[in-house]
């Protein structure tokens, strides 16, 4: 009638970056620069955090109700200088030292009804969070940092299995409301990217996904998922206003099909051959914010034969 679970989760995490730019003998001619000239900067980030997560299941016959909640705390930090040398004579222009704290208790909540030994509809709600943290490439003292995003995600949906658990189908819909999302942008030179904060953005839409065995050596898979996703509001400057436009990398459908068939042998030179193959479909996905670039649809095929014998694979 009631489980449980408790955790404990935390993490470290180090990354450095040295960026030196050299300046050619055209820039150095036009500057009128006595010699070799080169900009260099290092960036050191440290990032750690920790959670104390709890879930807890109550069933009353066919109906189980499941509650979650985490507290989350991350801090980040960064040590960055930035040197210019000309003519072998380095000069530190900045040396910066910065940490942000972030502290987000998250909820969620989930129910499903077993209808009977084959159907069990369900549904969640629940509170995403990424945390903040400091661009490792940046140009401008507001571009060093980036605040967290959060998110309400709800999910509804369809388990059911027929003709003796031969064949499985899935349905879910989902609707997620974003503040703050983080997206990546050029930075204003357009040499290297960087993390922004856009302002309330939403993605909603379903998926679905079939398996069929017909008989135990061979299954058959299909998957679809549709997916509108798009700023709410998002007003990047005075001029540039992307509200309603597709977020970027996020393509419009997903598909894929395929098939999976083991023969088993009595040989003493294999046990089995195994044939896999495969189709997937991507819809249109854009680049940038401003939706002007973009990925027409495009499918990939794959196949793969295997070899076994006792622990060995081709």
């Amino acid at each position: 009638r009631y489980e449980w679970l408790c955790g404990l989760f935390g993490f470290f995490q180090s990354a450095g970056k040295t960026v030196d730019v050299h300046y050619g003998k055209v820039l150095q001619a036009q500057m009128k620069l006595p010699g070799e000239y080169i900009v260099s900067k290092v960036y050191d980030n440290l990032n750690s955090g920790a959670a104390l997560f709890h879930q807890s299941t109550l069933k009353f016959g066919s109906l189980a109700i499941t509650g979650g909640i985490r507290l989350d705390f991350e801090r980040a930090t960064l040590d960055y200088q930035h040197y210019q040398i000309l003519t072998g004579n380095s000069v530190q222009k900045e040396d910066v030292q910065s940490s942000l704290n972030f502290l987000e208790f998250l909820p969620m909540i989930a129910m499903k009804y077993t209808l009977n030994e084959r159907v069990t509809p369900y549904m969640t709600i629940a509170k995403g969070y990424n945390a903040g943290g400091f661009n490792s490439t940046f140009e401008r003292e507001e571009d060093r940092s980036f605040q967290p995003e959060q998110s309400i995600n709800y999910e509804t949906g369809l388990k059911a299995r027929f003709f003796d658990s031969r064949l499985f189908t899935n349905i879910a819909l989902f609707y997620i409301n974003w503040k703050n999302q983080q997206i990546y942008q050029p930075v204003p030179s357009g040499q290297g990217s960087m993390l922004k904060n856009a302002g309330k953005s939403k993605s909603q839409g379903l998926e679905l996904d079939i398996k069929y065995i017909p008989f135990p050596n061979f299954e058959v898979w299909g998957t679809l998922g549709y997916n509108d996703a798009r700023f709410v509001e998002y007003k990047r400057s005075a001029t540039l206003d992307y509200s309603g436009n597709f977020l970027p990398y996020v393509p419009e459908y997903t598909t894929s099909l395929g098939v999976n068939y083991t023969l088993f042998l009595k040989s003493k030179v294999l046990d089995r051959i195994a044939v896999n193959a495969t189709y997937q479909g991507f819809g249109r996905h854009y680049w940038h914010e401003d939706n002007t670039a973009f990925q027409d649809p495009y499918s990939l095929l794959g196949s793969r034969l295997t070899f076994s014998k006792k622990k060995f694979d081709l």
